[in-house]
C-alpha cells in the first residue's frame, strides 16, 4: 500500500533507556522503522520514522525508542491525513472512495476509510461536547444565519436556495454581563 511514494525520513533521539547505557557499554544492532502515511499541501509523503536499536555488552538487552504514538491505534495515517479525509467528507462532501487519496494513486479499502473516518470523529466528540456546553450554559446566546444557492438544476423554486444557522455563545457568569459586570 505504502510502496512507490516519496519517503521523508524522521530520526528519532534515543529513549532514556539507551541513553542510560554508556556509550561504550552499548553496541548498535538494527533500526526499528515505521511509516506512515502522510498529506502535505498538494503531495503525499510517506513519513519514515526511524529509531537506532542499541544492545547492551554487558547484559545482552536490547533497548530501542518507540515509535511516536499514532493517532488511531494499528494505523498508519498520519494525522494530517485524517484531517484531510473530515475536511474533504464534511466541507467538500466528498464521498471516502471518491476523495484525493484515489487522484494520488493511493490505494484503501472503503473499509479502513470508514474505520479511520469514524475513529476519528468519536475522538472529536468530547470537543463537540464541551462547545454543547457552553453554549447551552451561556447567559448570551448569538445566532447567525446564512443563505447559500442550491442547486441551479432543481426544477422546484424553493429547492434553489438555502439557508442555515450557527449558534454561539461565551461562558457568562449567571447575572453577569459581557464585559463581567453585574446586570
Amino acid at each position: 500500500m505504502l510502496g512507490g511514494w516519496p519517503r521523508s525520513g524522521v530520526w528519532l533521539a534515543h529513549d532514556t533507556a539507551a541513553a542510560a547505557i554508556p556509550e561504550g557499554e552499548r553496541v548498535k544492532v538494527g533500526e526499528k522503522v515505521t511509516h506512515r502515511l502522510a498529506q502535505e499541501p498538494g503531495s503525499w509523503v510517506v513519513l519514515r520514522y526511524v529509531s537506532e536499536t542499541f544492545k547492551r555488552r554487558d547484559t545482552g538487552e536490547v533497548v530501542a525508542a518507540p515509535a511516536p504514538a499514532a493517532v488511531l491505534e494499528r494505523s498508519c495515517a498520519d494525522v494530517s491525513v485524517l484531517a484531510g479525509m473530515i475536511v474533504d467528507k464534511l466541507v467538500w462532501h466528498l464521498p471516502l472512495h471518491r476523495q484525493r487519496l484515489e487522484a494520488a494513486g493511493v490505494t484503501l479499502s472503503r473499509a479502513s476509510l470508514t474505520s479511520w473516518l469514524l475513529r476519528t470523529t468519536a475522538l472529536l466528540e468530547p470537543i463537540f461536547e464541551a462547545q454543547c456546553r457552553s453554549v447551552l450554559e451561556s447567559a448570551v446566546l448569538a445566532m447567525d444565519e446564512a443563505s447559500y444557492k442550491g442547486s441551479p438544476v432543481s426544477s422546484q423554486p424553493g429547492l434553489r436556495r438555502g439557508s442555515g444557522q450557527s449558534v454561539a455563545g461565551p461562558a457568562l457568569r449567571r447575572g453577569a454581563g459581557p464585559s463581567g459586570q453585574d446586570r
